[in-house]
């Protein structure tokens, strides 16, 4: 992540969930499909992103963020997305995560 991070209330729906502004890329993984995306927000949970690829509502995606070990894999499931002028917002609601992430070792 670039900068500190910002923590910031935001309402979803019917509740409000602190977020914390990023700019960070990570890969996500949509089937056989690799998409590189960037994630724009992220806070307990879920993520905002932005895709250069539509994401389909309701489907569930694996995204990896890199660490200095290798990456963080969430299971995400895609809460909406939606065009914009520099591709597509996407909101994805965590389904997996806590002591149940797995860390993935990158190949080098």
């Amino acid at each position: 992540m670039t900068g500190l991070p910002i923590e910031r209330e935001v309402q979803i729906g019917s509740r409000v969930s602190n977020r914390i502004d990023a700019t960070e890329t990570a890969t996500l993984y949509r089937g056989e499909s690799v998409i590189i995306i960037t994630i724009l927000d992220m806070g307990l949970e879920g993520f905002g992103l932005l895709s250069p690829h539509p994401l389909d509502q309701g489907e569930t995606v694996n995204l990896d963020i890199p660490e200095e070990a290798g990456a963080e894999r969430y299971i995400c499931q895609v809460s909406f997305c939606r065009k914009e002028s520099n591709g597509y917002a996407v909101g994805l609601r965590i389904i997996d995560h806590g002591d149940d992430l797995v860390l993935i070792q990158e190949e080098i």
